[in-house]
């Protein structure tokens, strides 16, 4: 099989390159001075900070957690209130809690759809 002229030009290219580059960035082997007295390994010297958080980053973001969970929380009963005070609550309560279950209907949608529904005998 011939070899195409822009192969061919490559190999060349990389030969007469791999012969004029310098050893000097040739890893050093065992046999070669400066490793023969490592028997541990390097310390680490970094001066870098390990990512971690400090005690006033822990206490904002309890104290963010507890305020979100607070939130959510005040919110869930208002709504449920507001659901178990409307006029239509009144023998609708199974078809009340299934709809609460559902966190995108807001209390005025429960209320709504309760208006629409037969109550239970």
């Amino acid at each position: 099989m011939a070899t195409s002229k822009r192969l061919s030009a490559h190999r060349e290219a990389v030969r007469v390159g791999a012969e004029s580059e310098p050893d000097d960035d040739k890893p050093l082997t065992p046999d070669e001075p400066g490793d023969e007295d490592r028997d541990t390994p390097p310390t680490n010297t970094s001066t870098k900070k390990e990512k971690s958080m400090d005690d006033e980053t822990k206490a904002a973001l309890e104290a963010a957690r507890t305020e979100g969970r607070d939130t959510g929380f005040k919110s869930a009963n208002d709504r449920m209130n507001a659901v178990f005070a409307s006029e239509h609550y009144a023998g609708r309560e199974a078809a009340a809690a299934k709809l609460l279950g559902k966190p995108s209907l807001s209390a005025e949608d429960i209320v709504d759809l309760l208006a629409d529904m037969p109550k239970a005998e």
